[in-house]
Parts: C-alpha cells; structure tokens; sequence
C-alpha cells in the first residue's frame, strides 16, 4: 500500500511540473504577443511625431 502512495505522488509531481511547464510557455507567448504590439504602438507614434514636425516645419514658411 505504500508503493501506491509514492507512485501517485511521483505522478503529482510530473503533472505538477507539466503543469509549470505549460503555463510558462503559455506566458512567454504572451509576453512576446504584447512585446509586439507595443512595439508597433511605438511605431505609429514615432512615425505621428515626425509627421507633426513636418508639418509645423512646412506651415511656418
């Protein structure tokens, strides 16, 4: 009986660290999703800033 008892823990252990496992892979893809969002969000405003300088640099002449 005590044999059983060891091999569901063994076996608790592995889900848990299965478990883990996909749940950190899970947030590593998120990261990256919204690291390139954020990346593109930093983009568009840079590329809106140079727009408005130009367009002020044109206005003033």
């Amino acid at each position: 009986m005590n044999t059983t008892h060891c091999n569901t823990n063994i076996d608790f252990t592995r889900r848990k660290a299965r478990y883990m496992n996909r749940k950190l892979e899970m947030l590593i893809i998120l990261r990256d999703t919204i690291e390139r969002r954020l990346a593109g969000l930093n983009a568009s405003i840079d590329k809106l800033k140079e727009q408005i300088k130009a367009y002020n640099t044109n206005t003033e002449d």
